[in-house]
């Protein structure tokens, strides 16, 4: 996608296969659609699973190729298309003759617009109202405290001196004094006198491609990086994945799509089967907890969903073994609550505990857990291989 023209409709093909790869299961038969697509797509740490997209990945791919053609390379490539075209491919216009080269570039450049910036040096290529050269700001799209006389193509070698330097005085006359004070610490070259792109963060370890493609969506409403500092696996993951967007089948999640006649719990407590019921109200989970607890094990209380995340992204990372277990218990309570649900058979709370602290990181660590592996002897002896139970546990 990135070297040649791929018509939409074959874009538009490749994503519907895509789709049918997740929620359809066979040939004649379609699973429900939980989350939508653009949801899947967006980044990790911002709520999805990081599936790109056919038609949006097209241009971050070929922003890196705009990049370089921006570059001050002056080869032969270069040369060639500035004379046929322009050195500036955010202001080159469409022509019905444009080859796909350029076609592809200007794609590009559009897509590295929202991860590059104006580096000044006379200023003569830059709008003030619709170029980005405050840090990553747009003036036209930014509320502040803008005079409303300024004309739409006012550039800005208007608001620098004959040396360069900013024109404090030029500039009180359109912009407050706040964001005068914000202008005046941006730094200009007019040695270099010619006007380049540079990326708003040089330093990130993405590529350009990453970076212009998590541009493509709008900041997310809520932050998902507590889920990455857990560490659990794969299908684990998946699930509190699901159940932060709630996109799980509870009895309360059906009843509102009328897919069901009743939201109470399957296994017969009072409450509604929502969210936080599954969290800390069900009675499959106290009794999983119970038999943790005679381990020795004790899980976090944990009051609903909503102070959840809160709770993972505050506790140290050496801590998060007691938060581990409870997201192993969830998992675990709502995988027996299907088999229940659907007739099949299920593990004892004491099985369920005892499948739960298997899969648990051996590295994990725990207070109660770390004489588990202290050697001992057959008998009582008073050899100095012997380490006391820990605190509490005698």
């Amino acid at each position: 996608m990135s070297h040649a023209l791929v018509p939409k409709g074959v874009l538009d093909a490749l994503e519907l296969a895509a789709r049918s790869f997740l929620w359809q299961r066979s040939a004649n038969t379609r699973s429900m659609h939980y989350v939508d697509l653009a949801s899947l797509c967006h980044p990790r740490n911002d709520g999805g699973l990081g599936f790109h997209a056919t038609a949006t990945w097209s241009g971050p791919l070929r922003a890196r190729f705009a990049w370089e053609y921006l570059q001050p390379h002056q080869s032969l490539f270069e040369r060639a298309m500035h004379g046929r075209y322009s050195e500036n491919l955010f202001t080159c216009p469409p022509r019905r003759s444009d080859s796909a080269v350029i076609k592809i570039l200007r794609d590009g450049a559009a897509s590295l617009l929202s991860v590059s910036r104006w580096r000044i040096g006379r200023g003569e290529n830059i709008n003030i109202l619709a170029d980005r050269w405050i840090h990553d700001r747009v003036l036209s799209r930014w509320p502040t405290f803008i005079h409303s006389q300024l004309p739409d193509s006012m550039l800005l070698s208007e608001m620098l001196t004959e040396n360069g330097d900013w024109n404090r005085s030029k500039l009180l006359q359109f912009f407050g004094l706040s964001l005068v004070d914000t202008i005046i610490q941006i730094p200009t070259y007019p040695a270099v006198r010619r006007d380049r792109h540079e990326l708003n963060f040089q330093h990130s370890g993405k590529t350009i491609a990453s970076m212009a493609y998590a541009a493509c969506f709008p900041s997310p409403s809520a932050d998902f990086s507590w889920l990455s500092r857990l560490g659990l696996r794969p299908r684990e993951r998946l699930f509190w994945w699901r159940l932060a967007l709630d996109a799980i089948p509870t009895r309360c999640w059906l009843l509102r799509r009328g897919l069901t006649d009743s939201g109470v719990c399957p296994w017969g407590c009072p409450s509604p089967e929502n969210r936080d019921h599954i969290m800390r109200g069900s009675s499959n989970v106290a009794a999983i907890s119970c038999e943790l607890h005679q381990w020795g094990i004790d899980m976090p209380v944990v009051q609903d969903w909503a102070s959840f995340p809160a709770l993972v992204s505050s506790t140290r990372k050496l801590d998060l073994g007691p938060l581990l277990v409870f997201c192993y218990v969830v998992y675990q309570h709502w995988r027996t609550r299907n088999a229940k649900v659907h007739g099949r058979e299920f593990g004892t709370p004491l099985i369920l505990a005892a499948t739960i602290m298997e899969n648990i990181n051996c590295s994990t660590d725990f207070p109660s857990t770390r004489y588990w592996g202290t050697n001992r002897p057959d008998k009582p002896s008073p050899s100095s291989f012997w380490c006391p139970p820990a605190a509490g546990l005698d």
